[in-house]
């Protein structure tokens, strides 16, 4: 009965750990990932709509947009490129920030209000081109901020040493027990609960999809945001959706072939000890 109970624990903080290792892997591989994100504004053709988008505000800001000319010379300063590259530096930041390695990461479109000026064109001050756009609560304030991305990666080392540990320690119960179902067990939860992950981000998608709604033309920044997230969080579905099938499937495969190598011992293992008492009462 103890052991039983034991095997239970094991497996449960086994599956505790198996989850967190998945999540964390999968962050660290999406959302904490420059490149990855870099990738997904590029696949929304984010940094076109925000060159436009921008352009379309400094002129009514400057109350130019019914001017081709201004238009067309403001256009020229605050390119898709341009804009990619300040996006970007500011992306390569945050990653940094994330690691402990860098200072609070802001987004500084400065140099492009500057370049406005100097061609002539006239920058409101409560433009979005005349001062940093502070990604974190603590960018630009000088405080340091205990931000939980910083030991993400010691806590990832962390969730995979508990794993190992306790893998070995159900296997050692298992072996006590002769009994081997709980390690498919918890591949088969673990699989369950990945499931259940993929199923709420794909209804996240659906939701994102349906009621939040921008055009790039009311609102050229909220409507990149909007797309970015459905297009993230449609790959997290495909993702953790993957990684849940392929659980559940080596989960039940082998739950299925211990039970089958466990229903063979078992009557071999009784003829066994039939021989024993045969041999023991002819002795007799």
């Amino acid at each position: 009965m103890l052991l039983r109970w034991l095997s239970r624990l094991l497996s449960t903080f086994l599956t505790a750990s198996l989850l967190g290792i998945i999540l964390s892997v999968t962050a660290g591989q999406t959302v904490m990932n420059n490149h990855y994100l870099e990738g997904k504004l590029t696949s929304v053709n984010a940094y076109s709509r925000l060159s436009a988008g921008l352009t379309d505000e400094v002129a009514k800001q400057s109350e130019l947009s019914a001017n081709p000319q201004a238009a067309a010379a403001i256009s020229g300063v605050i390119t898709p490129a341009a804009v990619q590259k300040i996006i970007n530096s500011g992306i390569d930041q945050l990653s940094l920030y994330y690691q402990g390695k860098g200072p609070a990461p802001s987004i500084d479109l400065s140099g492009l209000g500057s370049q406005l000026q100097t061609a002539g064109m006239p920058v409101p001050v409560d433009s979005p081109l005349t001062k940093p756009v502070h990604l974190t609560p603590d960018s630009g304030t000088g405080k340091t901020v205990a931000y939980p991305g910083r030991s993400f990666a010691s806590t990832q080392k962390i969730a995979i040493i508990s794993a190992l540990a306790l893998t070995l320690a159900l296997l050692a119960v298992s072996w006590v027990r002769h009994v081997w179902t709980p390690l498919s067990g918890v591949l088969i939860t673990t699989g369950v609960l990945t499931g259940l992950i993929a199923a709420a981000c794909a209804a996240s998608s659906s939701l994102l999809a349906h009621y939040v709604r921008f055009d790039d033309a009311s609102n050229a920044f909220a409507a990149v945001s909007r797309d970015l997230a459905t297009a993230i969080v449609h790959d997290l579905t495909w993702r953790f959706g993957i990684i849940a099938g392929v659980l559940l499937v080596v989960g039940i495969v082998s739950r299925v072939l211990v039970r089958r190598l466990q229903s063979k011992m078992v009557p071999s293992q009784a003829s066994g000890r039939a021989a024993l008492q045969q041999a023991a009462k002819i002795q007799l």
